[in-house]
Formats: structure tokens, sequence, C-alpha cells
């Protein structure tokens, strides 16, 4: 009877012995199934941010794209403002009036002969033709101007006040007032017999700017050569008549 309960007990622990080898692989198998699907899920992972990295890169592409084209189409629009802005401005900028001194024949020749019988001082009628380049009205006044012989001092003449539609030619009448000394008058004298009498003509007048806010300023001219003898070389262009540039027959 002992023996049989040994061998019983020893059947036994061998079953029991059995049973938690058998245990013991089922927990090993346990945990390579879950290494497993740790690792074939760790590659998912990996793919699906680099999808959302992906995916996320063209729509951020698209609004540097967008933006790119916004400050292209501000830079355009701003540039084409500018440029009708400069347009304009120049356009309607205040511009000074331009002046012809239109040689009157006769009365350079009665002033000559004036001086050749010494009298020092004498007036005459000078025809101004002052073209006014701006694109409204102007308003002269206070105008007055000098004539130079060599250098020197010969003669005044004031700008009477008048208005100078736009871009039109207007001509006005100087009276010019010669008072030159007696060394002058000789030898301007001279030089009109000789054939090469020339002055140069300077002088200034006030403008107003009616259209632009009464906008105001001084214009001035200087250098305007007059050959008393040969008109057709001076810059008439403004002259109406083409009489006053034949050439003085003395």
């Amino acid at each position: 009877m002992m023996q049989n309960d040994t061998v019983e007990k020893v059947e036994d622990g061998e079953g029991g012995g059995n049973n938690g080898s058998d245990d013991g692989d089922a927990d090993n198998n346990m945990l390579k199934s879950d290494s497993v699907l740790m690792r074939s899920e760790a590659p998912s992972v990996a793919r699906s941010n680099t999808r959302a990295t992906s995916s996320s890169l063209p729509r951020g592409g698209s609004s540097i794209k967008r933006m790119f084209c916004a400050c292209q189409l501000c830079y355009l629009v701003t540039l084409f403002t500018s440029s009708i802005l400069f347009v304009v401005g120049m356009s309607y900028a205040p511009r000074e009036p331009q002046y012809n001194v239109c040689t009157n024949q006769i009365a350079w020749k009665s002033i000559v002969e004036g001086m050749a019988s010494l009298k020092m001082s004498a007036s005459f009628d000078l025809l101004i033709s002052v073209y006014n380049p701006n694109r409204f009205e102007v308003d002269l006044s206070n105008g007055a101007g000098q004539f130079h012989h060599d250098g020197e001092y010969v003669g005044s003449f004031d700008i009477p006040e008048g208005k100078i539609s736009e871009q039109a030619i207007s001509d006005i009448v100087v009276k010019v007032t010669f008072t030159p000394d007696k060394w002058s008058a000789l030898s301007l004298t001279s030089e009109y017999y000789r054939g090469n009498l020339k002055f140069v003509v300077g002088g200034h007048a006030h403008v107003k700017i009616p259209g632009l806010g009464n906008y105001q300023f001084d214009a001035k001219f200087d250098d305007i050569n007059v050959n008393v003898n040969d008109p057709s070389l001076d810059d008439t262009h403004l002259c109406a008549c083409p009489g006053w540039k034949k050439p003085i027959t003395v």
C-alpha cells in the first residue's frame, strides 16, 4: 500500500510538472506574440506620421505661393498707381512762361539815329511774345526787364499786368527806355552801322495760377539774345509776324 501511494504521488508530481511547463510555454508564446504585435504596430505609426507630414507640406506650400502672388499684385498696383500719379503730376506741375523778343526794325533804326545825334535817352515800343506752357490760365504782374550791351546796362522796360490762357501765346507791347552814357551810345551806333549790334535781355515777372489754388512764384528769363541787324538769328518761334525776322537794311 505504501508503494502505491508513492507511485501515485510521483505521478502526480510529474503531472504537475508537466502542467507547469505547459503554463510557462503558454506565457512565453503570449509575450512573443505581444512583442510581434508591438513591432508590427511601430512601422504603421511611422508610416502614419510620414503620411501626415507629407499631406501637410502641400498646404503650407500653397499658402506661401498665395502670399507671394498677393505681394506681386500689391507691387504691380503700387507701381501702376505711382506711374499714373507721376505722369499727372508732371503734366499739371507749374512751369515758367517762355519769352521771345520780336525785334521792331523801324524802332531800332530810329533809336540808333537818335543816339547818333547824341540823344542819350530814347523810348520805343517793343513786342514781346509770352507762351504759357501750363494747363491753367496764369496772371502776370510786377514784370520788368533790362537790356545789356557788352555786360553794361543800357535800357529797361516794364511788363504790364495781364492774363495768358492755358498753353497759349500772348503778345505784349512793352515800353523800352534806353539811357546809355555817351561812350556806350557811340559804341552802339558804330556796331549798328557795321551790322553786328547785339543786346542781351533779362528780366522777371510774378506768376499766379488761380487754377492751382492761387499758386504763386517768380519767373525769370535770362540771356535772351537780340540781333538787331539780323533778327533771323534770334529765337523768335513764338513771334506771330514773319516780318519780324527780316534783316534790317542800313
